[in-house]
């Protein structure tokens, strides 16, 4: 099965940050977000409308800023049954220029955050970040 990680909804640009609602309706594949933008809130309904699972992957240090969802939206959204709270680290920074430390703590997630993916801040990992992130799990 496709795979596509979104950022934000609305006027598609270059750098793929964001993507039409109709791209995203349109894609053959499991949906994800990453940081989770007000821009999903706002296009719940016709994500809705898909009747399958959307991952969000969330950022804790970003939860609740402004143009980002708070907690008590996420949970709105998962109580629908068709979105899965993951993480995505407390800051979104890249693991590999991390200690073990200071990835212990980007993968502490809070306790409502229950679905155990993991999306790998700027995509980037190496086999001492894997070890840690699916020695967290």
């Amino acid at each position: 099965m496709n795979t596509a990680v979104f950022h934000q909804i609305g006027e598609p640009s270059k750098d793929h940050m964001v993507n039409s609602l109709k791209q995203i309706l349109e894609f053959d594949g499991q949906i994800t977000f990453d940081g989770i933008y007000q821009s999903v809130w706002d296009n719940q309904v016709a994500l809705n409308s898909l009747g399958e699972y959307i991952t969000l992957f969330i950022t804790g240090n970003q939860i609740g800023r402004k143009g980002f969802l708070n907690k008590e939206q996420l949970l709105s959204l998962q109580r629908t049954g068709l979105y899965n709270l993951a993480w995505h680290g407390w800051s979104h920074r890249k693991l590999t220029k991390l200690s073990a430390e200071e990835i212990a703590v980007e993968l502490s997630k809070p306790d409502w955050v229950t679905w155990l993916e993991y999306s790998y801040p700027h995509g980037e990992f190496d086999e001492r970040t894997k070890e840690l992130v699916m020695g967290n799990g």
